[in-house]
């Protein structure tokens, strides 16, 4: 048990004035608020109130010098009102914190299914005598002794395509090398969904687009030749011929109104350091599912979530159904010059 020790001056202490008795007294002392004379003056003769006089002047100033306050305090109005106030505070910081890192985990999902598929896209070369596989469709077939990463086009009709893994996505190429896993295929913020045959409200089963640099890159000279092979920026067949691996996307998120083919537009020409913002298109737009941002692979294998610092791509609405994609850069020029950077170099 503990016992709490109460400096009493040795000349106010008399010999046969036990531990006890000054024990009591503090005890009704602190219970009765300092007033403990009055009931000790009951329960003690005449004889002993000298006695308990001095145990008790002894015991106040032991008190005070403490500063113990007893266990009858309680909170005022106001301190409960703060105490409540900052409890609340603290649930919203922790409240709204935690929300913030719902994107962030989306992204890291995002950035993960994208590494992987690209490892699939480079295991599949290796297998492949370093054959790429290529992003090539539209009706102007497969380019000579190479396959098509994906087949199929994207939109928002009830096409069996649009929201069934197993038209496209499982007939793949690449999927026996992703694990056979199709939401791979897939970004995890993407929300876009399609009215299935069924009448039931489905997720559509591709986000990712490969660059056109690995394929015949009809939009790379800005001038859309569709089915014709660019002169100027130097295309990828092989994985052996890529110059600039930690440079060359592969794999990119395409905004949900833009995505249709398997292959992802982005002009080079009037988008290169020397060129006037005037002068730059968007082909194709990236998403902006990560915070005004998207995920990106590279053909060196790693990945990462770029943020668009213009306003047209980093803040371009989701109208569903797709719009027109070429169109002038605006204020993001700035990120269609970074993402020339990183497509190609010139022949």
């Amino acid at each position: 048990m503990c016992r709490l020790m109460i400096p009493v001056p040795n000349s106010q202490l008399r010999p046969h004035i036990g531990i006890k008795s000054c024990s009591f007294v503090f005890r009704q002392f602190v219970k009765e608020r300092g007033k403990p004379l009055r009931r000790l003056k009951r329960r003690r003769t005449s004889k002993h109130r000298g006695k308990a006089a001095v145990l008790i002047r002894a015991c106040r100033s032991a008190y005070e010098i403490s500063g113990f306050s007893g266990f009858d305090q309680a909170f005022t109005l106001n301190e409960l009102l703060v105490l409540i106030v900052t409890v609340g505070l603290l649930s919203l910081v922790l409240v709204t914190g935690l929300a913030r890192t719902y994107p962030n985990t989306k992204s890291v999902e995002c950035l993960n299914n994208l590494r992987q598929l690209t490892l699939a896209w480079q295991q599949y070369a290796v297998d492949s005598q370093d054959i790429l596989s290529t992003c090539q469709n539209y009706g102007y077939g497969i380019l000579s002794g190479r396959t098509n990463w994906l087949d199929g086009i994207l939109d928002f009709s009830s096409a069996r395509g649009n929201w069934d893994p197993a038209i496209y996505i499982q007939t793949s190429p690449m999927f026996p090398y992703c694990g056979r896993n199709a939401l791979l295929f897939r970004c995890p913020a993407d929300k876009s969904t399609v009215v299935a045959t069924n009448g039931v409200r489905l997720p559509r089963v591709r986000s990712h687009s490969m660059s056109q640099a690995f394929s015949l890159g009809e939009w790379l000279d800005n001038y859309g030749n569709l089915g014709q092979e660019t002169r100027v920026w130097r295309l990828y067949n092989k994985l052996s011929t890529i110059l600039v691996p930690a440079k060359t996307f592969v794999f990119i998120d395409e905004h949900p109104d833009s995505i249709n083919d398997a292959g992802f537009g982005s002009a080079c020409t009037g988008n290169q350091p020397g060129d006037p913002p005037s002068v730059s298109q968007i082909i194709d737009f990236p998403s902006n599912y990560h915070s005004g941002g998207c995920a990106i692979s590279f053909a060196d294998g790693h990945c990462q979530i770029h943020k668009w610092l213009g306003s047209k791509i980093g803040k371009a609405p989701i109208r569903f159904p797709s719009f027109p994609n070429v169109t002038s850069s605006g204020d993001s020029w700035v990120d269609m010059h970074w993402l020339a950077q990183n497509t190609t170099v010139r022949n």
